[in-house]
């Protein structure tokens, strides 16, 4: 209706008129989905129609809340409109559909949301033999980097683990079961006789790319055992240091009594100063640090630099 008003004020109200539009000529029958995508990739969205007889489209991008603007983007007056998902990936976008008879009908709104190019996948560090006595437990750890996504398409920087090993030197790579077999990090348990075993990781990213790291073993370490304290052997003013360790030696270093505080000792004055055997003129009390391949350190007795 219409409501005129005059200089007065006086209002004059029409008849109500009912405007009745035409049903559209076609129907949507597919629409375009949300997309997620890497950043600056070339993207579509696409309408498909029951009859595409007399339509037109424009496609529309929403700047604002309701406010809908067209856009000149290859392929905007088509089914199918293309751009690259960067500068305007935040915004809606949608299409007007216009058929013969000037009726317009529009698709639901669709968003692109984006991320950065994947990270290519590298292994940052591999793991390393490990060295544990009989029945404890040897720890092999992969540091690793890469990109995957999670189920519902979001991006989930990361990568996925899969241990194996094979019993050395001839049988076949076989996964590992445990539970942390698909983690960064392994662990098993070790004893004398369960044999040589390789482990290896495979590491793989959310496209399909597989890296596998290099092959490491476990070791069985027999601890040191001092099986003869440090004797001294006084000649010359030179004293000579010498005892008997058995076991797995990673280490020798000997070091003297300084101020109350024992410290490794070094340079030509220390001859064999990482040996079992130490040679020195320098007039102090002696023992050896001893360091197995599992890491624990063992010490000597001190021994005094002897008098005659």
């Amino acid at each position: 209706r219409c409501v005129l008003t005059d200089a007065a004020g006086n209002q004059l109200i029409t008849d109500e008129v009912t405007i009745i539009l035409p049903d559209p000529l076609v129907k949507i029958t597919n629409t375009p989905e949300n997309q997620h995508v890497v950043k600056n990739t070339v993207i579509s969205f696409n309408v498909e129609l029951d009859s595409t007889e007399g339509v037109t489209y424009q496609w529309q991008r929403e700047k604002s809340p309701g406010r809908w603007f067209n856009v000149m983007n290859t392929g905007y007056n088509t089914d199918t409109v293309t751009m690259t998902a960067s500068p305007y990936a935040p915004y809606p976008y949608r299409c007007e559909i216009t058929d013969a008879n000037g009726t317009k009908i529009y698709t639901g709104s669709y968003t692109v949301s984006f991320y950065e190019p994947p990270i290519n996948p590298r292994i940052i560090k591999n793991p390393s033999d490990a060295y544990v006595y009989n029945y404890g437990v040897a720890t092999f750890n992969v540091q690793a980097e890469g990109s995957s996504f999670v189920d519902d398409g979001s991006e989930d920087t990361g990568v996925t683990y899969q241990w194996w090993r094979k019993k050395t030197p001839t049988s076949s790579w076989v996964k590992c079961t445990t539970a942390d077999a698909t983690t960064a990090t392994l662990a098993v348990k070790v004893y004398a006789n369960m044999g040589d075993y390789q482990y290896m990781c495979e590491v793989k990213d959310g496209y399909g790319n597989t890296l596998k790291t290099k092959e490491v073993m476990h070791h069985i370490v027999t601890p040191v055992t001092i099986a003869a304290q440090p004797t001294a052997i006084l000649e010359n003013g030179t004293a000579t240091f010498t005892f008997t360790a058995t076991g797995d030696v990673k280490t020798y270093q000997w070091q003297c009594l300084k101020n109350g505080t024992w410290m490794n000792v070094s340079g030509s004055s220390y001859q064999g100063n990482t040996t079992a055997t130490l040679t020195t003129a320098v007039k102090r009390s002696y023992r050896c640090k001893i360091t197995d391949l599992a890491g624990t350190v063992t010490y000597t007795d001190e021994i005094a630099f002897p008098t005659k």
